[in-house]
């Protein structure tokens, strides 16, 4: 008996410090790998919490209102839901604004919306187990409502003894708006209208020496909608020539004559010079 004790206690079998306490294992105390299972069922979590997304249909964007649309339920494979919901933001009023609908509606229509702005819509789909989880939404959907097109830059082109030519820049419009012509104003009067295509005018009518300002209103249409612009800034210009002076009375230096003075001529042409005066 106190051979074989012997013989057990000082064979290869004994523990020694550093090796695992259970026989067999093959696992590393400092390195742990994660089971497959847990891997697959956090990769099955992410693919359920995905929301599917669907597009809106813009029917229609005034410069009051947008009018957008989406598919029933049951063609987005959707079961039964609680309710929708329509959400809408600006950039001038990033705050979100939203609305709730039944669950059968599929259009709506936005009020009170700013013309010449851009608007963000999006559509929620609410429901599921829980009665308030969103089961489907759409994407954002970007739209700018109708306003009024910006005033024409104007500028002098030349200014000829025949007469005054001034342009204008084409000016921006705003959502589904078309440019469809131009208003010409001389010192607040209107004087003439232009095709869409036409970016300047000629006045052969004026003065030599007289000062004109000239404007130019852009008109914009949607349907049978017209959004007029602000007028342009007022630009001037003076009409070439030269103004004759004026003629007075003047002291005679000897008698039975009578005289006469005037002014130099005013002169507006650049780079002319009065040569002479009869």
């Amino acid at each position: 008996m106190t051979t074989m004790l012997k013989g057990r206690s000082g064979g290869g079998a004994s523990l020694t410090e550093g090796q695992p306490k259970h026989r067999g294992s093959k696992i590393s105390p400092r390195k742990r790998t994660v089971p497959q299972r847990v891997r697959a069922s956090s990769a099955k979590q992410q693919r359920v919490g995905a929301v599917p997304e669907f597009s809106l249909l813009l029917v229609s964007a005034t410069d009051t209102s947008i009018h957008v649309q989406w598919p029933t339920p049951g063609k987005l494979g959707v079961g039964s839901i609680r309710h929708i919901q329509v959400q809408w933001s600006s950039a001038t009023c990033p705050k979100v604004k939203q609305t709730i609908l039944p669950a059968r509606e599929t259009s709506f229509v936005i009020g009170h919306c700013q013309p010449g702005v851009v608007h963000f819509v999006r559509v929620l789909l609410v429901g599921g187990l829980l009665e308030k989880a969103v089961v489907c939404k759409s994407r954002q959907l970007t739209v700018e409502t109708v306003g009024p097109p910006d005033p024409p830059v104007v500028r002098v082109r030349s200014c000829m003894f025949y007469g005054i030519t001034v342009e204008w820049s084409k000016p921006r419009t705003y959502g589904a708006s078309e440019l469809c012509g131009y208003d010409v104003y001389i010192d607040r009067e209107f004087v003439a209208k232009f095709q869409p295509h036409q970016h300047w005018y000629m006045y052969r009518l004026g003065n030599p020496c007289q000062q004109y300002a000239f404007q130019v209103q852009a008109i914009s249409r949607q349907g049978e909608h017209e959004f007029y612009s602000s007028r342009s800034a007022p630009v001037k210009a003076t009409w070439p020539g030269v103004k004759p002076p004026e003629v007075t009375r003047a002291l005679a230096d000897r008698t039975r004559a009578i005289g006469v003075r005037w002014d130099d001529p005013e002169l507006t042409a650049v780079g002319s010079r009065s040569l002479d005066s009869r």
